[in-house]
């Protein structure tokens, strides 16, 4: 203590430093535990939304295993198709059966392990043929033969998964054993019913506090359609979103009931344009890219040149009964959302359906104004010759009539701007929407990135060792020289490769470089970077396709 010096002020100094320290990690701490009260409950959201798809196809099918069990048939098959990751049959039927199925893929096993499994055990079995397609037509025609055995004393339910149609048990089984089964199918929906539930779960869905914005929303189903078919991949990619949500908002108190009439709202209505749309051109294919076109375009019901500019051009030469059904269509649904369009589009409806009785009356209107600026109309035209201007006149005056009586063209002309006006009051973009912006889950390409990692590049980079200490391993600079004498040759030598790597990699007393290289064009074609340059020329070598990033070793 003899040598410590203390300034006067800084002990203070030091601990407002430490509190603050504690006060940021404390903060931190407060967003992680945020982040994973909610995950939970969000991930059971997005997995019970997905499972109902399936709940219903699966409880069918243990219903009818348990059915066939306590019948006196011992011979029955299920045809099963359309899965999808995540939902696994065997898993699935364990559950409701209470045993599980025995289950035979390629490669498949010996037929006395199985026949040597069914007399061990009498009690009715499942067996799960797992993609028909791969497995070998004789193993199945000797399996069920077996199962089909009459002096068997076993109940048993076949069933088999199939990835295309029907006629793939026909082609695969002979007439023989199909017919010596009683085949029911079940059909499980299509991959593209699971990206819609994921879907509609993180962004329509009314009681979450968050939802994806548009570009998470299309990079969620570019990132499923165009790679991986796989729902785990994009609750990868939404964790990750909620985890940079919980990190980076200061306020995480979002009030789910406030944003509930906003999405129910956006919803209902989204659905109501997508069927006014029905057949016209460039009609969206679902109402999940007609969400997106909401999103990314804030101004899609004012562009001139846009898509719903031409949906319009269309809507005006509808007929009376479809200006009616689409009115009729929106009437329910504003009533409690906007007095004032209730009231104008009640008018419209009202004046559509009288359309026949104004046009009388105003054809009344249109005669008495008539006969009343003209009086000597009763004339005989004999009496004089009209004049060339005179016959303007009374042309332009039957034509601002003939206008007068046409009410339907205005009335039309009504009903887009109200349309135009309804619509772009409800689907506006999240974003612009203040209950709404404050839960936007946001991301773009490098979500996907960071779940899925391209292995061609991580490849690239590691046989290029740029992150090595030691840069002279014969893999790499292999791999270097290889892509400098690519730069300018599609099909290189190997002779003349291996004097390139001869001079730059590291000399081994008692082993020849070419005998280094040829192992390093071994693990190179077993990766899949090079090939023979043909099938007669096996002096040569060529890049199978061009690096993402060129690393050349000019040291």
């Amino acid at each position: 203590m003899d040598h410590c010096v203390f300034i006067k002020g800084k002990r203070k100094l030091l601990s407002e430093r430490g509190g603050g320290n504690s006060h940021r990690v404390s903060k931190q701490a407060r967003r992680c535990e945020a982040f994973h009260r909610f995950m939970p409950a969000f991930e059971g959201l997005i997995d019970s939304t997905i499972s109902d798809l399936y709940r219903n196809v699966l409880s069918e099918i243990a219903e009818f295993v348990q059915a066939e069990w306590r019948s006196t048939r011992s011979r029955c098959g299920v045809v099963c198709c359309e899965n999808v990751d995540g939902i696994s049959l065997s898993h699935s039927l364990t559950e409701l059966l209470g045993k599980e199925p025995i289950c035979i893929s390629a490669p498949t096993p010996p037929l006395y392990t199985l026949v040597d499994l069914m007399r061990k055990n009498k009690e009715p079995k499942c067996f799960l043929l797992k993609q028909v397609e791969c497995l070998p037509g004789d193993f199945i025609d000797s399996f069920i033969s077996i199962l089909c055995d009459p002096d068997w004393d076993c109940k048993f339910v076949l069933l088999m998964t199939i990835s295309a149609d029907m006629s793939v048990v026909y082609s695969r089984c002979s007439r023989e054993s199909y017919t010596q089964l009683a085949i029911r199918r079940f059909k499980f929906p299509s991959p593209l019913m699971a990206l819609n539930a994921f879907l509609d779960a993180v962004t329509f869905h009314s009681h979450s506090a968050v939802r994806v914005d548009g570009k998470l929303f299309d990079e969620l189903r570019a990132s499923y359609l165009e790679k991986s078919f796989s729902t785990e991949q994009l609750k990868k990619m939404v964790r990750l979103a909620v985890l940079h949500f919980f990190t980076t908002t200061e306020d995480h108190e979002i009030d789910a009931e406030e944003c509930s009439p906003h999405i129910e709202r956006y919803v209902l209505f989204m659905r109501l344009l997508y069927d006014l749309c029905d057949g016209l051109p460039l009609q969206a294919e679902s109402i999940y890219e007609l969400h997106s076109k909401l999103q990314w375009n804030a101004s899609f019901f004012t562009d001139r040149d846009g898509l719903f500019s031409e949906w319009k051009s269309v809507w005006l030469t509808w007929d009376v009964e479809q200006v009616k059904a689409a009115v009729n269509k929106l009437l329910p649904h504003l009533k409690e959302f906007d007095d004032e369009l209730y009231a104008e589009l009640e008018s419209l409806l009202l004046d559509v359906e009288n359309l026949e009785a104004r046009k009388s009356a105003m054809y009344e209107k249109i005669s008495v104004n008539a006969s009343a600026d003209s009086p000597s109309e009763s004339r005989s035209i004999s009496e004089s010759k009209l004049s060339y201007s005179v016959m303007q006149h009374r042309l332009k005056e039957k034509m601002a009539a003939a206008k007068k009586l046409d009410l339907f063209t205005s009335d039309r002309q009504r009903f887009i701007k109200l349309l135009t006006k309804v619509f772009r009051t409800v689907l506006k973009p999240f974003d612009a929407v203040d209950a709404l912006k404050g839960g936007l889950l946001r991301g773009g390409a490098s979500l996907s990135t960071l779940t899925a990692p391209c292995i061609r590049e991580h490849l690239e980079g590691a046989l290029a060792g740029s992150s090595l200490h030691e840069k002279k391993v014969d893999l790499c600079v292999a791999y270097r020289t290889l892509q400098r004498l690519a730069l300018y040759k599609k099909s290189i030598r190997i002779a003349e490769w291996a004097h390139h790597f001869e001079e730059e990699t590291h000399h081994l007393e008692g082993v020849d470089p070419s005998t280094r290289l040829y192992k390093c064009i071994a693990d190179l074609e077993l990766m899949g970077v090079i090939k023979a340059a043909s099938d007669s020329c096996v002096t040569a070598v060529q890049l199978l396709q061009p690096p993402s990033t060129l690393v050349v070793d000019t040291a």
